[in-house]
């Protein structure tokens, strides 16, 4: 609304100062409203900036800080192959324990979830245990610093849903202020082809060239 309001203003300024003389001391109507119009319109378009955004719940900024709705972002510059099919845990397996007791992190272990200890001990890739350890971070961050978000953890399931698309799902839980149990889940899917990586040259894109791929 407010833009729409600014540009009829702009539009009246004529009608509103018809003065003809050029000279500063005779315009003081037009050259006022010219400065605010172009100050807000400063100030405007720096509120559509990121820097200015507004932020979102805390397990909302965890997954967007990672893979962001809008441009590529962590995972989307990594590249499909280095997301490792699995399920993995944000906590360590010592903080599995503390927070769910030795016999439920027993049944999770048994059904495959890979606690961040492990996967760091495995090495199996270091751009994925990098992501891995800005989700952990991320977690920890809020729940340090955010009243609603506490005991917090996450999952992040990667599956392959068809031979060349991976499903990538954020599963994180947390205790609100009051106490009360809550989880946020969202689901990306990323194709092998995608050229999200390739925009920041992190792959060999010499085959186009060659009218053939490597």
């Amino acid at each position: 609304i407010l833009p729409g309001v600014l540009l009829v203003l702009l539009m009246l300024i004529p009608y509103l100062d018809p003065n003809p003389s050029r000279r500063v001391r005779d315009r003081k109507i037009a050259i006022i409203s010219g400065i605010v119009a172009g100050v807000v319109m400063i100030i405007w378009s720096w509120m559509g900036t990121p820097q200015y955004a507004v932020q979102g719940a805390p397990a909302v900024e965890v997954v967007q800080e990672l893979m962001p709705e809008e441009g590529a972002g962590h995972v989307r510059e990594m590249g499909f192959h280095h997301l490792l099919i699995g399920s993995y845990m944000s906590l360590t397996t010592d903080e599995m324990i503390k927070q769910f007791g030795q016999e439920e992190t027993d049944r999770l272990l048994s059904t495959g979830v890979v606690p961040f200890d492990v996967l760091e001990e495995e090495g199996k890739d270091a751009e994925f245990i990098e992501l891995m350890h800005e989700y952990r971070q991320s977690i920890i961050h809020f729940d340090e610093t955010k009243a609603d978000f506490n005991a917090a953890y996450g999952y992040l399931n990667i599956t392959l849903d068809q031979p060349r698309l991976k499903r990538i799902n954020w599963n994180i839980h947390y205790l609100s202020a009051e106490g009360v149990e809550d989880q946020f889940i969202r689901n990306f899917w990323l194709h092998e082809n995608s050229m999200y990586w390739e925009q920041y040259g992190l792959r060999d894109m010499s085959y186009l060239s060659n009218g053939e791929e490597e």
